[in-house]
């Protein structure tokens, strides 16, 4: 905690009421809070709902509004009152609406209308419950950095901020409070494709997402080699994905090499900004230490040490979940054809019990993705198969060369 922090000791309320409780350096941020990265990067912040229930929200720059779990609400008695919602995977999902839900991420508490409805489909993937979001109604309130080296977010007051790092200064446009920047994809075909696009800190999956209707449309697909084709799944549903590795990425003076691009049947993105082109998620995110400024409608982006790093597809061509409610060891739900996992012998429903040497449980879901993230490497697996222990030599190599 900095000593600027060590001073405040009552809850922050934005939304109308005045911060007055803050000293006058405004070089300074109002208060900062460490999150908990997952999945590389996806940032989960300590909270609360309604003053009660401690929770974790996951931060979600791609999403205009918060979200709470329709079983927490229910538990906290919140008054709900039906509505619609525009998500990922679904243009009119029915949910439940919050009118005056009283939110607080750290120390700020802020008063909005929630979206309610049910997060159960992210929890096999996270190998724990998703109680709950907060997307753009708690971030336009402030200038955001985001530290993705030291995982930590700051929250500075909008009217007197000055910047003072060494980043890149990008113009964003804020729709229906999500931004979006201006950035250009290049593929090995020859073909490019320039536009705004969705800036999504809740995006694990996709590098960089192109909506697959107009890269039909622009022919980005012709020719195209090397291509892995899967299935995404989000609040709303699913939609097939096909992703292959591109040329370049160019977002203001940076130059990102080999990302992977992948193209989606979901136009979220268009449905938002009829203007945009797709998003980018968190793998491009984490390479730099990222401030949002709604109200001047800017982006700064400060490389990190993540910046030249390879993208990397996947290693194992395991894809791992946990089972609600107990979250017990991990399973692997599917095997990536061709990988090397099938070729080793792994099959769906196996249930992972060591990793060279480490004993599995359910909070060791990102631990044992972490550890077959990296390719060229050898890694003694030991299976759970109908009752059988199974072992196997899993050699690691990027499924998207």
């Amino acid at each position: 905690m900095t000593p600027f922090l060590s001073v405040v000791s009552r809850l922050l309320l934005v939304a109308g009421i005045v911060m007055t409780a803050f000293a006058a350096d405004h070089s300074r941020p109002l208060t900062e809070m460490p999150f908990r990265p997952e999945f590389r990067g996806l940032a989960f912040v300590a909270g609360k709902v309604n003053g009660e229930r401690s929770i974790e929200f996951l931060l979600d720059t791609g999403g205009s509004g918060s979200f709470v779990d329709r079983e927490l609400a229910k538990a906290l008695g919140m008054k709900l009152a039906p509505g619609q919602a525009s998500v990922w995977g679904n243009a009119a999902l029915e949910v439940g609406v919050a009118p005056d839900a009283l939110l607080q991420v750290g120390k700020v508490a802020f008063r909005t209308t929630a979206v309610v409805q049910s997060l159960d489909s992210m929890a096999p993937a996270f190998g724990h419950r998703i109680d709950g979001i907060v997307g753009g109604d708690f971030i336009r309130q402030f200038v955001v950095e985001l530290d993705y080296e030291r995982n930590v977010m700051s929250l500075f007051r909008t009217a007197d901020y000055q910047y003072a790092g060494h980043g890149a200064k990008l113009p964003i446009s804020v729709v229906q409070r999500i931004p979006f920047v201006t950035l250009e994809v290049s593929l090995p075909n020859g073909r490019r494709i320039r536009g705004p696009f969705l800036i999504d800190s809740g995006d694990a999956v996709m590098t960089v997402h192109i909506c697959r209707p107009i890269a039909e449309r622009q022919r980005l697909l012709d020719g195209l080699v090397s291509t892995i084709t899967e299935t995404s799944r989000g609040i709303g549903g699913t939609a097939g994905r096909i992703t292959t590795r591109g040329e370049m990425l160019s977002i203001g003076p940076y130059r990102l090499l080999r990302p992977l691009v992948s193209f989606t049947d979901d136009t979220s993105e268009v449905r938002a900004n009829p203007e945009a082109v797709g998003s980018i998620g968190i793998e491009v995110l984490r390479r730099f230490k990222l401030t949002l400024d709604y109200s001047r409608k800017l982006l700064y982006l400060e490389p990190n040490r993540r910046l030249k790093q390879e993208f990397i597809y996947d290693s194992s061509g395991l894809r791992l979940r946990s089972a609600p409610p107990s979250f017990t060891s991990p399973y692997i739900s599917r095997v990536v054809e061709g990988s090397p996992a099938q070729q080793a012998g792994m099959q769906p429903e196996d249930v992972l019990r060591e990793i060279d040497g480490h004993d599995l449980h359910g909070s060791d879901l990102e631990f044992a993705r972490n550890l077959l993230y990296e390719p060229g490497r050898s890694h003694r697996i030991a299976v759970e198969r109908r009752g059988k222990r199974i072992e196997f030599l899993l050699q690691t190599r990027d499924i998207l060369p």
